[in-house]
């Protein structure tokens, strides 16, 4: 892994395209609609059969999904 964590360095070596960033805007509103609709409000969002965990659940809470 490179430890050169510096900005300037990355930009050079991933150059962006005004229209490649112009596109990322529709991009960004697709996904955050896509979010809304599968109710993603946090990362990780954990499903199991089709059940959203809260944020916070231990081992407990699985025995509610698979009873």
């Amino acid at each position: 892994m490179n430890e050169n964590r510096n900005y300037i360095d990355f930009k050079k070596n991933f150059p962006l395209s005004e229209e490649l960033l112009a596109n990322q805007a529709a991009k960004i509103n697709e996904m955050r609609d896509w979010c809304k609709t599968a109710e993603i409000e946090y990362t990780p969002t954990v499903f199991i059969n089709g059940k959203k965990l809260s944020g916070s659940f231990d081992l407990s809470d699985l025995k509610d999904i698979f009873l």
